[in-house]
């Protein structure tokens, strides 16, 4: 539990690092970036808005991050549908 804790970042290493590479790889990643990139199995909304939403896990997104994201997603045309775009 507690290296789950750690990957999920509930749990700061006062010391050291957490690397991930791929198979056969020597060199990793920092979990942290890792983290950054995670996208859960299980989708849920917050109250708000769709912006309010894409920027759910960095409050800092710009506006044109969040229109990158909504395009990498997909979701472009699905927003614009919307009531208020």
């Amino acid at each position: 539990s507690t290296l789950a804790r750690t990957l999920a970042g509930l749990i700061v290493p006062a010391t050291g690092s957490i690397r991930a590479a791929p198979e056969g790889s020597a060199e990793g990643r920092p979990i942290v970036q890792l983290r950054r990139a995670y996208v859960p199995q299980a989708s849920f909304l917050v109250r708000g808005t769709v912006r309010e939403n894409i920027r759910y896990g960095s409050s800092a997104l710009s506006e044109l991050e969040i229109r990158a994201a909504a395009r990498d997603a997909r979701c472009e045309d699905f927003i614009r549908g919307l009531p208020e775009g």
